[in-house]
């Protein structure tokens, strides 16, 4: 279902109506020695290049990259921003 959302174009023309403030994204492992194709394992870690490739996403689609701390000021505000943002987390 959710593909068919991203791909019939429905996930990205109510974005702003149903979207959120932003993403926390969180990492467990990045490792240049993953050998998913994908660039993930089920050890959860990820290449240096996949994470590469997902922060360049986020920002070619005008995410904005913040601190924890800047994520949990903007949630208890709770006030949407000219964009959305992401905190990404290493465990």
């Amino acid at each position: 279902m959710m593909r068919l959302a991203w791909h019939s174009g429905f996930a990205s023309r109510t974005r702003d109506r149903f979207g959120g403030l932003g993403s926390i994204i969180m990492l467990h492992r990045v490792r240049p020695d993953c050998i998913s194709p994908l660039g993930v394992t089920r050890s959860l870690s990820i290449t240096p290049h996949f994470l590469d490739q997902i922060l360049v996403s986020l920002k070619s689609e005008g995410t904005e990259l913040v601190s924890m701390d800047e994520m949990a000021d903007r949630v208890r505000s709770g006030s949407r921003h000219d964009r959305r943002f992401a905190a990404v987390t290493l465990r």
